[in-house]
């Protein structure tokens, strides 16, 4: 499993960057670490959008 950019997050999940964003203020993913500009998402990080999608899709 590889590690993420935002733009490849936002791909292959289907939600927007905003919300991926809202998601890691909220504390609901975890925050990407890495420098300012490239930062990468933990690799564990698409399934939890894909999970938070599929339950907010639900609600």
């Amino acid at each position: 499993m590889a590690d993420y950019s935002l733009s490849e997050l936002e791909t292959l999940t289907g939600l927007a960057a905003r919300t991926i964003r809202f998601y890691i203020q909220k504390g609901l993913v975890q925050a990407p670490f890495g420098a300012r500009k490239t930062p990468v998402t933990p690799k564990n990080m698409l399934s939890n959008c894909c999970w938070l999608s599929s339950t907010r899709m639900r609600a």
